[in-house]
């Protein structure tokens, strides 16, 4: 015998029922404001490491007497740049899969 369905009443979001459309949605929309929340939240906190990392940059480029001490701080600078660029995109990156992928949503 075939599995037998049983039809039930639906109920609102307010009776409870988180998996109408209405609350889908609703949870949906939170989920995502969160996440926005999130990326907003680490754009900032790299803008201002970006600028700590810069201003210390000038202050030791400032302090050189010589061309090879400039070549050393700037070389620093660049290599602890493109890593810190690096790991922002990643995290950028992934912001989309986190809307996308929720964990325990049904595609």
């Amino acid at each position: 015998m075939l599995m037998e369905t049983v039809s039930r009443p639906k109920r609102n979001v307010a009776s409870g029922n988180a998996s109408s459309p209405v609350g889908t949605r609703a949870i949906e929309t939170a989920t995502s404001w969160s996440t926005e929340h999130e990326y907003q939240r680490d754009i900032v906190e790299f803008l201002a490491h970006c600028w700590q990392r810069n201003a210390r940059a000038i202050d030791e480029l400032t302090s050189c007497k010589r061309l090879s001490e400039l070549i050393v701080v700037q070389s620093k600078w660049a290599w602890e740049a493109e890593q810190d660029h690096r790991t922002m995109l990643g995290k950028i990156l992934l912001y989309p899969w986190k809307i996308l992928f929720r964990p325990g949503q049904v595609h």
